[in-house]
């Protein structure tokens, strides 16, 4: 089976009754190989070199008028699949949407104030909720950490191509479950002694959180490179089992289940620079982490009274805000990637107000005319 192109400017309209018979024979065959995969050139030779000039030419408009029918049809699909995919986006994984209700509302909100309206019907998280009665030392402690999210996510996507995205939560044995000093202890030596020593792995963000049943634990993203095959799997069960090896407890990745999801575990596994759905779904997936992070009283029960302590914690970054000034203002002189990618629709993406980038993706992502393959990468200074 032979995979053949057609040429690169077949003769249209009537352009083609010009050609002599052996020009016209050769962009014949290159078309038919085009349309129909399963023959092969010395089959059609044999066929075609018997037929006269006007009959060449009555194939050739046929064969010409069929790849335009199958370029129609590829684009359709390709239209289809996009909106199939934006559709997905918006679909409510984790189930903890619940709709709005007077009393949600702060003292003193329109809402809140025995007005007779009708209420809006969109549903928001629950626990997103609650942050509008944050008061504002808190809630600029909140933000700081979802700032710290965007930055990471926006850093990795600016230097890297491919970025494959590992969820991990830890939890200790039956002994130490309340034990946050030992969670702690233990988690930084994973950091130490085998993640920093993997080349391919790149940042991390976590917060420590606390059940009855479970006792402390942690759910964290891991951001490792993308290159190469679909490893995610067998890197996220390597560093469980060295998190068993060091804690003696144990270890759960939702990269496992991804296919259980309605779409899919998208923003799970390899994701490219250039996947602007899957990068808003990374994020908004992300502000679920958050939800308990102001939540201290559990640190009482376990015998950390007055610890301040941080709960969440993410890699550090030398200066990110330079990093995308730089990026935003080298992006029409960049060579090395075959999309013009800004990220900069992220500030936009604030913590309890919903916006998304999918009815503007090709305002930030568009094809790079100056894109050379096999050129290196240009660095940014």
């Amino acid at each position: 089976m032979h995979k053949v192109k057609p040429i690169s400017s077949p003769p249209i309209g009537s352009e083609y009754l010009d050609l002599s018979k052996t020009d016209l024979l050769e962009n014949l065959i290159n078309l038919t190989l085009y349309n129909n995969r399963r023959v092969n050139r010395t089959y059609l030779m044999g066929i075609y070199s018997t037929k006269t000039l006007k009959q060449l030419q009555n194939l050739y408009s046929k064969e010409y008028n069929k790849m335009k029918r199958r370029i129609k049809r590829n684009d359709k699909s390709i239209v289809r699949n996009r909106k199939q995919r934006q559709r997905q986006s918006r679909i409510d994984n984790l189930g903890i949407l619940t709709p709005y209700y007077p009393w949600d509302f702060p003292v003193g909100h329109y809402f809140n104030s025995g007005v007779s309206v009708n209420l809006p019907t969109r549903k928001v998280p629950d626990w997103l909720m609650k942050f509008l009665n944050l008061t504002e030392n808190d809630r600029r402690k909140i933000d700081y950490n979802y700032h710290s999210i965007k930055n990471i996510i926006r850093t990795l996507f600016i230097t890297y191509t491919k970025i494959m995205v590992i969820r991990l939560d830890f939890s200790l044995g039956e002994e130490d479950k309340d034990n946050l000093d030992k969670l702690n202890e233990c988690f930084n030596l994973l950091q130490r002694t085998y993640l920093s020593s993997i080349p391919q792995y790149f940042a991390y963000y976590c917060v420590r959180e606390y059940t009855e049943k479970t006792g402390v634990h942690i759910h964290g993203y891991f951001f490792f490179d993308g290159h190469g095959s679909n490893q995610d799997l067998t890197v996220a069960k390597i560093i469980g089992k060295e998190w068993e090896r060091l804690s003696g407890g144990h270890w759960f990745s939702s990269n496992f289940i991804k296919d259980k999801y309605p779409d899919g575990g998208e923003c799970l596994g390899k994701i490219e620079y250039w996947e602007i759905e899957k990068i808003e779904r990374l994020l908004n997936l992300s502000k679920y982490l958050l939800k308990n992070v102001l939540d201290r009283e559990w640190l009482v029960k376990i015998g950390c009274n007055g610890d301040k302590r941080k709960l969440f914690t993410s890699s550090r970054l030398n200066n990110p805000e330079y990093l995308f000034t730089q990026h935003e203002a080298l992006l029409v002189e960049d060579t090395s990637r075959k999309y013009r990618v800004s990220y900069s629709w992220l500030e936009h993406c604030k913590l309890c107000r919903h916006y998304s980038v999918l009815p503007h993706v090709d305002q930030y992502r568009v094809l790079n005319p100056l894109f050379r393959r096999g050129r290196p990468k240009r660095l940014l200074h």
